[in-house]
């Protein structure tokens, strides 16, 4: 029970990330590069995990998409290997 006295919601999605971050830019609310960085960088420290994900850097993991300049999901590598 939360503090108002309320039991609180648990709020979910069918949204993937890269479609996110496609309606982002499409609705003029963010730059491409400024969401990229609010799926990527920014959860990555919020979470705690920015000492190894988030950024594209050497000593990384390198698991990251790759989206074409309409934002389109176009291919995911997990340990640099491709998987989509």
């Amino acid at each position: 029970v939360d503090e108002d006295g309320g039991m609180g919601n648990i709020a979910g999605s069918v949204l993937t990330l890269a479609r996110a971050v496609k309606n982002v830019v499409d609705w003029g609310a963010a730059t491409a590069e400024q969401a990229i960085r609010m799926a990527s960088e920014i959860p990555a420290r919020m979470s705690g995990v920015d000492d190894c994900c988030g950024v594209i850097q050497a000593g990384r993991a390198a698991d990251f998409n790759v989206m074409g300049a309409d934002l389109e999901l176009e291919a995911t590598y997990v340990g640099g290997v491709p998987v989509r």
